[in-house]
């Protein structure tokens, strides 16, 4: 990975998500990335 997928993985991990690659059959030498987030909770409104 280079440093701004490192950087992109590091946050989406910090807020408690996960990031994933695919290889992209459609697209030969292509990669797919996707990440993941935990949904937001109701709080009280400010």
């Amino acid at each position: 990975m280079g440093l701004g997928l490192s950087l992109c993985r590091t946050v989406v991990e910090q807020h408690g998500g996960a990031m994933d690659y695919f290889k992209r059959e459609a697209a030969p030498g292509g990669t797919e990335f996707r990440f993941t987030l935990p949904a937001a909770s109701a709080g009280p409104e400010s």
